[in-house]
Formats: C-alpha cells, structure tokens, sequence
C-alpha cells in the first residue's frame, strides 16, 4: 500500500505556549520548516520505494537491477513494475492458480483467456497488448515456469475501433411538364435519371391538345 500521508510541519505548535509567543521563536521555527518538510518527502519516497508496486523510478531500478532486468527506452513505469512483478513471484514449482496471479499482474485481471488442453499437453492463451515488449515478456515467463512436456499455444489479438462521422443526404424534387397545342397528335413524355440518398421524387404531367 502507497504511503500517501501528508504530514504539514509547524514547529511552533511543538513548544510551550510561553516560547510560542515571542516572536523571535516564530522566526526561527518557520525558518527551519522547509527542511523538515523536505525530510518528510524524503522519508515518504523511501517508505514507498521498499515495495514494488508502490515505487517510482529511482526504486524500481534497483529491484531490475537485482533481477538482472533491463528497461526499454519507450517504458513506461507502470511496465517496469508489471515485469519486476511478474520475475519476483515466477517461483516454482506453481498451480494454475499462481500461473492465473502471474498473469493477472502482467496483462490486467481479464484481460486474458487461458485454457489447458490436458489431453493434447498444450497451454492456450489468447492475450490482448498492444506493446510488443509485453508479448515478449509473457514468452519469457512461460518459458520459464512452464513444466518441460507442456507445449503453451499463445495468440495475441489486436483489437481496432474505428469511429467516423457520417452524412445522410436528403432532397425533394419536383416537376411539371405542360404542353399547349392545337394540334398535339402524340404522346410527349418527360424521362431523366438522378442519382440521390434519400430522396423524394414528384413527377407531373399534363397535355393540353386540341
């Protein structure tokens, strides 16, 4: 657990109301309590970095450097942790159940499938990265700790959202055709072609012959 409190330093409220009061006190006091503040960071930095997933970069360094780890440029540090996490419990031998906790800490609590095919010998599991180094990182560790007669089938799915706007377009169109003779035999029609989305067409035709 981060150790998260904060802790204000006024020294004046140490002393006793008698000494409180001069101001000369005041001074010194509120002169000497920047470094205590200061202190109290750093003893806050130091109580965090003794534990794994409460460290920040300065302390997790030094357990890759225990481990024998070495962090990629483009990491961030919440991947430093989950492959210190992962090297610091891979212990054997292990349970499905271990084998489950070690993955819940490298890909995310369902963010997997895992699935063992007893009667072919092969461990399946599906995971979900989008970083590479997290793939090669789950290869190491089932190479590790997978017992030497279990084959492990692992698929990696990169999954894409797509989102883009789109425009319905709508139009109404109407026409009328008069024709005015006195001596209109024939039949005279209008035809044409449109192409439109979502269109209304009203089409009219009227003959006036003698």
């Amino acid at each position: 657990m981060i150790f998260e409190m904060e802790h204000i330093v006024k020294l004046i409220e140490y002393l006793p109301q008698f000494m409180a009061d001069r101001k000369e006190m005041q001074v010194i006091t509120s002169a000497e309590e920047p470094e205590f503040t200061l202190f109290w960071a750093v003893l806050k930095r130091v109580i965090n970095n003794q534990f794994i997933t409460t460290c920040d970069e300065q302390g997790i360094s030094k357990f890759e450097k225990m481990l024998k780890l070495y962090p990629y440029e483009s990491d961030t540090l919440e991947m430093r942790i989950a492959r210190v996490l992962v090297e610091w419990n891979a212990q054997l031998p292990y349970t499905m159940r271990s084998l489950k906790q070690m993955l819940d800490v490298l890909c995310g609590a369902g963010n997997y499938r895992v699935k063992l095919k007893n009667n072919e010998y092969v461990l399946e599991i599906n995971t979900f990265f989008y970083d590479s180094k997290m793939l090669t990182q789950l290869n190491k560790l089932l190479l590790k700790v997978l017992p030497a007669n279990l084959a492990y089938d692992s698929t990696n799915y990169i999954v894409e959202e797509a989102k883009q706007d789109y425009y319905l377009g709508a139009a109404a169109m109407s026409s009328m055709h008069y024709v005015l003779s006195s001596d209109f035999t024939g039949n005279y029609e209008l035809s044409g072609s449109g192409n439109l989305t979502g269109s209304i067409i009203q089409g009219k035709k009227y003959v006036l012959g003698g």
